[in-house]
């Protein structure tokens, strides 16, 4: 019979850690009850804390000038650990980094003059997922739809060409932006194309009202200037306005902050038997991940958290009796992947701030049917 601490040992195994074998994971339930365990004199719940791990990111990006592959310096991936949450809280995290967290993107695109072999929605759409760098804490979101009313009318009156410099007065400078993107390809005398490729550096910022006063510190732009848009011939040209607004990634994906936000849960690997001599050569070599390596002829854990929980190092007959493989249950990896508009960690202390709104004004409705309860009990109390 085991004893009380070899039994205590078992149980906290169940409680912190999700075991992976080879059919099939096990021990996936997570405990919040208060009471669970409560026999192990150990609480159940503490503080969350969050670990930043890595804010840079060295990519290879492709210099189109130089028509090859250079190796930057990016801050718009971060790897952070967040402890002591469960998965619903993790999840809740990552669905509000994705869909709650509001930002400036392109929504109403006027096309003047389009001769190039893209049809307009096919211009506008692409056009509409360049990512624009703008404070949205800087703008509101629009009541109503009072720019496709303004934008109808505008279309419809007389003086439609010059309707670009019209328009800015009649919207909101905290609600709007305005971009204009005017190109034409031609042929120079000495036979050159000038003009041939159209990218997202040719968009040109129209500030209007105050704008130009708010953001002269941070001008407002094209996150990346490298994004091609179309290709013209000769004689083709593009003339469009594009007009920016505030909106959630709940509304279309354009607004989205994030091109990846995952989390998953951190990898534990431990040795039941040692593993030496040929063995560990050979459990060093199957592992795709490179996590084991060999101290004094014996394999040891080198890259706990490189592993994917691939389960190759327990595939094979007997494996399994060496190694065991856990994912602890409360502590998650997040991996935050920005489109350049926010850096992740704003994407993160922003979803953060939404989360707690959200429980704020939940709790504050919950008080309020309590307080409206209670005024209804003391009127039958007193009607009596």
């Amino acid at each position: 019979m085991p004893s009380k601490d070899q039994s205590g040992s078992a149980v906290n195994k169940i409680r912190d850690f999700l075991r992976v074998d080879n059919d099939a994971p096990k021990h996936t339930r997570s405990f919040a009850y208060h009471s669970s365990f409560q026999q192990e004199h150990q609480p159940q719940t503490t503080a969350p804390k969050i670990t930043v791990k890595q804010l840079k990111k060295t990519q290879k990006h492709y210099n189109l000038e130089k028509e090859r592959f250079d190796e930057i310096e990016t801050d718009e991936e971060m790897l952070l650990d967040v402890e002591n949450i469960t998965p619903a809280m993790a999840n809740a995290l990552r669905r509000i980094m994705i869909a709650e967290v509001p930002t400036m993107a392109v929504h109403y695109v006027v096309i003047n003059r389009n001769t190039s072999i893209l049809k307009d929605e096919i211009l506008a759409h692409r056009l509409g997922l360049i990512p624009i760098l703008a404070d949205p804490s800087k703008f509101r979101f629009k009541s109503g739809d009072t720019m496709k009313k303004t934008l109808i009318e505008v279309q419809s009156g007389p003086n439609r060409v010059v309707h670009n410099r019209e328009l800015p007065s009649k919207l909101y400078e905290t609600e709007t932006i305005l971009f204009q993107l005017k190109v034409k390809c031609k042929r120079t005398s000495g036979g050159k194309i000038v003009n041939s490729q159209v990218f997202s550096r040719d968009l040109k910022w129209v500030p209007f009202g105050n704008q130009a006063e708010t953001f002269t510190e941070r001008p407002i732009r094209a996150v990346h200037d490298d994004i091609l848009i179309a290709k013209l011939a000769p004689g083709q040209e593009l003339d469009i306005d594009l007009y920016c607004e505030k909106g959630t990634g709940a509304d279309h994906a354009k607004f989205s902050p994030v091109a990846t936000a995952t989390y998953r849960l951190l990898p534990h690997i431990e040795f039941k038997q040692t593993v030496r001599g040929n063995d560990a050569k050979y459990l060093v070599q199957k592992c795709p991940m490179r996590v084991f390596d060999i101290e004094d002829d014996v394999a040891v854990v080198a890259n706990q958290r490189h592993c994917t929980m691939c389960r190759e190092c327990i595939r094979e007959d007997g494996w399994e009796n060496k190694i065991g493989l856990f994912r602890k249950k409360q502590h998650f990896i997040f991996s935050i992947e920005s489109t350049g508009i926010m850096t992740p960690s704003e994407i993160f202390k922003m979803a953060l701030k939404v989360l707690y709104t959200k429980a704020y004004n939940q709790l504050k409705e919950i008080e309020a049917v309590e307080a409206t309860e209670i005024e209804e009990e003391e009127n039958v109390a007193t009607f009596k």
